[in-house]
């Protein structure tokens, strides 16, 4: 389908709702091989696959790739070795014979076809839906590198604060060359309010010969990154704090959960936490290591009192502190 999270393209959030809709109403999902065995893509982070769902009170399964095809919301790279390849083709020429979708000249609804809207981070997050799904360039200083993305922040001198966004550049092998800590960056991109992954900017360029206006650009480099000091009421009271580096002193840890499921999780801690003003902060941790190369377990914290630098970040509608490393907590 056409890209609708680390690059949003025309039709992809159609295709997105499509997917959701059939599969958040189903009573079973079934996942099928070619081979019978885990395949992964060209990515090598993702698996191909056919997915079969039974709705409610059916008892025929429905192939979602065959309906994806079928509905003009799919492209067909590779059918010659595929189990359904014969029935997929089919599907897709139906799309394009009966003109539908991505095989019309309707233009998507969904997709934002206007020009760039240069803005501040602060009047970015200030309205992520007014923003949502269109085209924004903004400067800002990386702060945190995260998976294949990075926090970036901008100074606001009417409020004396920082307003920080995330930026997903995901797997372009040039992004590492511009999304480096300190560096001071031009950026566009098209923000997003995921039901995923939240807001954040995706679907960046990059050109280190001749770049365009819309390829991120490099500013300034060797910035000192400074995180902002709160308290614990800040984290309640305080707006757009989200995204942004902060550091927050003497918390006292009370409990723990140890994330021990099988998964990329594994190894991670929920801290909870007790301010000096007597506010209760939740600290979420990546998975840790000390020096020696183990994972650092939850009762590794419990009862010690911590100085923790980290990023501010929404989770199940609350905000809480990532820490990133051993290396940015401080302990007593």
């Amino acid at each position: 389908t056409p890209e609708s999270t680390g690059k949003i393209e025309p039709w992809g959030k159609p295709a997105s709702q499509y997917t959701k809709e059939r599969l958040l109403a189903a009573e079973k999902i079934v996942i099928e091989s070619d081979t019978g065995l885990p395949q992964l893509d060209s990515t090598g982070e993702r698996y191909l696959a056919w997915v079969w769902y039974k709705l409610p009170n059916e008892d025929k399964y429905h192939n979602l790739n065959i309906e994806l095809l079928q509905e003009g919301l799919a492209m067909g790279k590779n059918t010659s070795d595929n189990k359904y390849g014969e029935v997929a083709t089919n599907a897709l020429t139906q799309a394009r014979t009966n003109n539908i979708n991505l095989y019309s000249a309707q233009k998507d609804p969904l997709f934002y076809y206007g020009g760039t809207v240069d803005l501040t981070i602060k009047s970015l997050v200030a309205d992520i839906e007014g923003y949502n799904g269109r085209l924004v360039r903004f400067e800002g200083v990386v702060t945190k590198l995260q998976g294949n993305g990075a926090y970036v922040e901008q100074y606001d001198e009417d409020t004396e604060m920082s307003y920080g966004v995330y930026v997903y550049y995901g797997f372009h092998s040039l992004a590492p060359k511009f999304f480096k800590v300190g560096n001071k960056l031009k950026i566009t991109g098209n923000a997003e309010n995921n039901a995923t992954y939240g807001f954040q900017v995706t679907g960046l360029n990059f050109s280190l010969i001749n770049p365009g206006e819309n390829d991120t650009q490099i500013l300034e480099s060797g910035i000192k990154v400074e995180p902002t000091l709160i308290i614990g009421k800040d984290i309640t009271t305080r707006e757009y704090l989200e995204n942004t580096l902060i550091k927050i002193e003497d918390l006292v840890v009370s409990d723990d959960y140890w994330t021990t499921q099988e998964g990329a999780s594994r190894g991670a801690i929920t801290l909870k936490c007790t301010a000096p003003d007597g506010s209760q902060i939740q600290v979420r941790t990546s998975v840790l290591y000390d020096a020696d190369g183990n994972v650092v377990s939850g009762d590794y914290f419990v009862g010690k009192t911590i100085t923790v630098t980290g990023v501010i970040e929404a989770y199940n509608g609350r905000l809480q502190i990532r820490l990133f490393s051993l290396a940015d907590c401080e302990m007593k």
